[in-house]
C-alpha cells in the first residue's frame, strides 16, 4: 500500500483511540464525570471513523455491495 494512503488512514485513526484510552485512564483513576464524557465522545469519533474506513475498504473490495438495498 502506498505511504501516503496508510499515513492518511493510520494516523487519523491511531490519534483518537490513543486519546479514548488516555480518557479512559484518566476516568479510572478519578472517576470524574467530564472525562467520563470526554471518553464517550472520543470513543463514538473512534467508531464513527472506523466504520467510515470500513465502508471504503469494503466498498473498494467488493463494489457490488455498494447497491445492496440494505447497505
Amino acid at each position: 500500500m502506498n505511504s501516503s494512503i496508510t499515513a492518511s488512514l493510520v494516523l487519523p485513526g491511531v490519534v483518537p483511540l490513543l486519546l479514548f484510552l488516555l480518557f479512559t485512564y484518566l476516568y479510572v483513576q478519578s472517576r470524574q464525570p467530564y472525562f467520563r464524557a470526554w471518553q464517550m465522545a472520543w470513543a463514538a469519533y473512534t467508531l464513527h471513523f472506523g466504520l467510515d474506513e470500513w465502508s471504503k475498504i469494503s466498498s473498494a473490495i467488493a463494489p457490488w455491495s455498494c447497491s445492496l438495498p440494505f447497505s
